[in-house]
């Protein structure tokens, strides 16, 4: 969900949404991504305790850090924003997925489906390496890394023929192979494929034992919203999905996000299945980060 990206359990009573706080029941599974950028170095270490004093307020119970590593900018080296927000989600008992090194030229290709699938192989071959060097690389690591998050968006194309499922769920199955820990990926509909054939091939690639999480598309607006709707219905349940609490604010057509409205936000948790665990991208739009995570440079 790198912008502009592809980028709850609500069950019985509603709870209000302040704001655009989120939406929590107590006890759900539920968490928000942040998306570190380098605008971030400057907070302090108090600012991430506030802010993972706020996250864990809010009723979130888990964090996923959305890269560790972006092109050639690093956020572990010491001080950076991801080691100091650690630091805070542990003391706050967070569980916290971290994020892989992530390719900034993953959305700036016109693919084929044979280009598609060899970036797509190299990149889980730098991923796998990943897995191998960051825990040697950062021993110091928290114990509260509860999982590691694979920053390549799955779409539509990865997904249009049985072959190209069945050899996307055999590299999730060999990736998993390279840690104890678990492993999770998000995968976005551009309206390519039929939503019962989304479906299907989500229902396969859950199989690999890598938990799959559905990009809503409430804020990217790739889709109608009769397939968006019909999308929803239709996914199983075992699939997370990721509720964008962002919108497109621009007015000359190019993307410019801007945080959604307490309404927008109600609306689209609304729309899902109260039998799905949902994760909100991202703290940068929510109220709870106290302006210290500015939207521009």
């Amino acid at each position: 969900m790198a912008l502009p990206a592809r980028w709850r359990n609500i069950a019985g009573a509603a709870c209000l949404v302040s704001a655009v706080f989120s939406c929590l029941v107590e006890g759900a599974a539920t968490g928000v991504f942040y998306q570190p950028l380098n605008r971030d170095r400057h907070l302090t270490v108090a600012d991430w305790r506030s802010l993972m004093s706020n996250v864990r307020q809010a009723g979130y119970k888990q964090l996923v850090v959305q890269w560790s590593q972006y092109g050639e900018q690093h956020f572990l080296d010491s001080e950076s924003p991801v080691t100091l927000l650690l630091d805070a989600a542990r003391e706050q008992a967070l569980d916290v997925w971290l994020g892989l090194s992530a390719d900034p030229e993953q959305f700036k290709h016109d693919w084929t489906r044979d280009s598609r699938r060899s970036y797509v192989e190299s990149q889980f071959a730098n991923f796998a390496a990943d897995l191998k060097i960051l825990p040697v690389n950062y021993p110091e690591l928290p114990p509260n890394v509860a999982g590691w998050f694979i920053p390549l968006e799955l779409f539509d194309l990865d997904l249009t023929s049985a072959a190209s499922v069945l050899h996307l769920k055999h590299q999730l199955q060999a990736l998993q192979q390279h840690t104890k820990k678990p492993i999770m990926i998000s995968v976005f509909a551009n309206g390519q494929l039929a939503p019962v054939l989304f479906r299907k091939a989500l229902r396969q690639l859950q199989m690999s034992g890598v938990q799959l999480w559905l990009q809503d598309g409430s804020g990217a607006a790739l889709v109608s919203p009769d397939y968006r709707q019909e999308l929803l219905a239709a996914l199983d349940c075992d699939v997370g999905l990721i509720v964008e609490a962002f919108r497109d604010g621009s007015y000359d057509g190019e993307f410019a996000a801007r945080s959604a409205s307490s309404t927008e936000l109600q609306q689209a948790l609304a729309e899902i299945k109260p039998c799905h665990n949902v994760l909100l991208f991202s703290l940068r739009y929510l109220s709870l980060s106290d302006a210290l995570l500015p939207l521009k440079d």
